[in-house]
């Protein structure tokens, strides 16, 4: 039964007070929000329609009034960084089979590439 103490997400009734978690991992992978979640990709944030327009769909620094208070200078940092970054293809000379969780996700083990100028 739903009531003022109540409410329905996805289908599923969730009394007032209890806490839901999200999983950035899962959602940034979802293939319903994000075309071919598993290739890296990061030209799909440049093309228009490139990345879902779901305001929930992208949430790297949370999201919210609890978000990253780092959030805007990390995006600001790591777009100076790509703009220097993707004229030059990388070729990955080992790639790890796996990932690592923990606090983030990252590579379980060494990620080594070598940078490829543009072609002119």
């Amino acid at each position: 039964m739903h009531n003022a103490d109540t409410d329905v997400l996805a289908g599923h009734t969730v009394e007032a007070g209890t806490d839901i978690l999200v999983c950035p991992y899962l959602t940034h992978r979802d293939p319903e929000l994000w075309p071919g979640p598993e290739h890296f990709d990061p030209r799909r944030f440049l093309a228009p329609g490139g990345r879902p327009a779901h305001p929930g769909a992208y949430f790297p620094f949370g999201i919210g009034p609890r978000a990253c208070l780092g959030m805007q200078f990390a995006l600001r940092e790591a777009t100076v960084l790509l703009e220097h970054l993707l004229p030059y293809t990388p070729a990955f000379d080992s790639v790890p089979e796996k990932a690592e969780h923990g606090i983030t996700v990252r590579p379980a083990g060494p990620t080594l590439a070598t940078l490829r100028p543009p072609r002119t």
